[in-house]
């Protein structure tokens, strides 16, 4: 699953929209190419915004409706969900 731009929800009134259209806009990309998926880490309760192209998997998935984000686990490194989190954040 790869990353291209990660931002916290809060800067962006927890709207990925904004942050995805922003995105591809200063980046000269289509919108139309990616989506933005909102994450919740788990130790501290902060949500973050994940923009990553359609190929991995799409807006439809689960854990891209920001009214219910996907928590992480940062105390299962064995996850791959939080392997990319961790590289991201860091």
């Amino acid at each position: 699953m790869a990353v291209i731009a990660s931002e916290r929800a809060d800067f962006w009134g927890f709207n990925p929209m904004n942050y995805l259209l922003s995105y591809c806009n200063s980046n000269g990309l289509n919108p139309a190419n990616y989506y933005a998926e909102v994450l919740q880490d788990g130790s501290t309760g902060l949500q973050y915004i994940n923009i990553h192209p359609n190929a991995d998997g799409g807006a439809g998935a689960v854990d891209t409706i920001e009214g219910s984000p996907k928590v992480v686990d940062l105390a299962a490194p064995s996850d791959t969900e939080v392997a990319v989190e961790v590289l991201v954040n860091s």
